[in-house]
């Protein structure tokens, strides 16, 4: 700036940003950054403002003053005091309300809180250290959230990749049950079916006999005799054969129906 004097935007100061300016606004008595400029000018199209080649015009450095002795907790007051039983800096409000018990309450103007320019500068050192120590700190954070994203974003291809591991061995688990249930199925069915087709054959042989014995005679005791015995030893045999069926399976076939009954 063509000036020795440093002056900040008013507005940007108030939401806690120090941004140099070049113009001043007469009306409002501001000062505005070219960004902070464009809306205030459509807003107050009358307004006179004065640039930094008109500084003649500008109050005095108003803008290093207002940082530093500006009450952050009451807007308008000036710092005037020291409150050292909190080591608090405070505008009248501030004692009026929340010092007014404190014992060590001292103007600034005191010359035990007196320091120097020299006394400033000896703080310029940590300041630097402080804003070094500050920017390695976001750059570390910024570097967490990046790494965070991406480690976001891996998980959830990852868990992407395994549903659809899951899903395909699912699927070829459910193929095979199938599969294998369609072959058991088949099996049973053609096992059962043969024994449905025997048994008719074994009760085909038996209502025959059944009927035979009506047909022999009452006084012919050779052939009731035969007849006797074969249709014993014939129905022992198609029992045995009954029992071992009803017992070959280990199992019940359960029929389940979506059919509501």
């Amino acid at each position: 700036m063509a000036t020795n004097l440093w002056y900040i935007c008013s507005v940007c100061m108030e939401n806690g940003r120090l941004t140099d300016t070049d113009i001043h606004c007469q009306n409002c008595g501001k000062y505005y950054c070219d960004e902070c400029l464009s809306l205030h000018n459509q807003m107050y199209k009358k307004h006179t403002t004065h640039g930094i080649y008109e500084n003649e015009k500008w109050p005095g450095a108003k803008g290093v003053e207002e940082l530093f002795t500006q009450c952050k907790e009451h807007g308008g007051n000036h710092i005037k005091k020291f409150c050292k039983d909190h080591s608090q800096l405070c505008c009248s409000t501030c004692v009026l309300i929340d010092h007014r018990h404190c014992n060590q309450v001292t103007q600034i103007s005191s010359k035990q809180l007196k320091k120097t320019y020299a006394d400033l500068q000896k703080l310029k050192p940590k300041i630097t250290d402080t804003k070094q120590r500050l920017q390695k700190l976001i750059e570390q954070r910024e570097w967490n959230i990046q790494s965070l994203e991406d480690t976001y974003e891996y998980i959830l291809e990852e868990i992407e990749l395994w549903r659809q591991k899951i899903n395909k061995m699912l699927d070829s688990l459910m193929q095979r049950t199938i599969e294998e249930g369609n072959a058991l199925f088949n099996n049973l069915q053609e096992t059962l079916q043969t024994e449905v087709d025997q048994c008719k054959k074994v009760l085909q042989t038996i209502q025959s006999l059944h009927v035979a014995t009506d047909r022999i005679g009452r006084n012919d005791s050779e052939l009731c005799t035969i007849a006797f015995m074969k249709i014993k030893k014939t129905v022992v045999i198609f029992r045995r054969i009954i029992t071992e069926r009803c017992h070959k399976f280990g199992y019940h076939i359960i029929i389940y129906s979506n059919q509501s009954t």
